[in-house]
């Protein structure tokens, strides 16, 4: 503001007034106006958050990202002035395709959106996230209008890939897997040769191994039969000791030489009798 004092009346070019005090008591400048809001206008909120790489020393994944914040105004929103100004979600300069309407924002806080924006797809390793009131329409504000943000919460919840831990090394127990295999080893074997082979009386376990060797065309060493008189007389002559060890000492005597030649007869006639039934049955066979 300026005031420029000019004097007139000046006689033959010579100044006659003389000025010693100019007091000026009050001054009152009064105008209107009305403020013209460009298209495009905007103005933002902005917070830098921590890198997702900080977390941890091992490769971070993210699973999911959720945005939610709450919002009012001071006055309703003309929308007949600029139905089209909304507040928009930007994440490392990346806009969000879900916006809020400025024509939706009431006088009293609420949420901007029930469950949160899902903005899992605009995460990176940098997170910038940032609030935007922008205007979209060209209009006249002739009153001041506030827009208010609070309880802005980025949620995101990731997953932290970290190597298995080295096997420390323990007491070597490697001894007692050998020693019991070695132990069912034997007993597998054991158990085996008594199946196939020990469980068998002596003279079977000698026909099977000599039905093995000719089966397997092998040489079998000759096996000595006695012939059936020999068998015979080896059997008679055993019986005759058996006779004279189980009775007395009456070899003087006349007694004894009848009962020792009437004994030697039947066991004579037992072992023709059992001859012959012997011969019947090879006859047979």
């Amino acid at each position: 503001l300026g005031i420029d004092i000019y004097n007139e009346d000046n006689y033959a070019n010579a100044e006659i007034d003389t000025w010693y005090y100019l007091l000026i008591k009050s001054c009152n400048l009064s105008f209107d106006y009305e403020k013209k809001i460009n298209r495009f206008t905007s103005i933002s909120w902005k917070q830098n958050c921590d890198k997702i790489s900080d977390l941890s020393e091992y490769p971070v994944i993210v699973q999911n990202a959720t945005l939610n914040f709450n919002y009012k105004i001071d006055q309703l929103w003309n929308t007949s002035l600029s139905p089209n100004s909304e507040i928009r979600i930007l994440i490392n300069d990346n806009k969000h395709t879900e916006t809020v309407k400025l024509s939706t924002a009431t006088t009293s806080f609420q949420e901007a959106k029930v469950g949160g924006f899902d903005v899992s797809n605009l995460i990176t390793d940098d997170v910038n996230l940032s609030l935007q009131v922008y205007l979209a329409d060209d209009f006249v504000l002739d009153q001041n209008i506030s827009v208010s943000i609070d309880d802005v919460s980025l949620d995101i919840s990731y997953v932290i890939i970290e190597p298995d831990e080295p096997i420390t090394p323990g007491t070597d127990m490697s001894w007692l897997v050998y020693t019991l295999i070695a132990a069912i080893g034997g007993i597998i074997v054991v158990f085996g040769s008594y199946q196939l082979h020990f469980k068998y009386p002596p003279m079977v376990r000698k026909i099977r191994n000599l039905k093995k060797k000719i089966r397997k065309g092998r040489k079998v060493k000759p096996i000595l039969l006695n012939n059936r008189e020999e068998l015979i007389k080896s059997n008679i002559q055993n019986e005759l000791e058996i006779i004279d060890y189980g009775q007395p000492q009456l070899k003087d005597s006349e007694a004894y030489s009848k009962t020792k030649t009437m004994k030697a007869n039947l066991k004579e006639d037992n072992i023709g009798s059992n001859v012959e039934s012997q011969n019947k049955e090879d006859n047979n066979e």
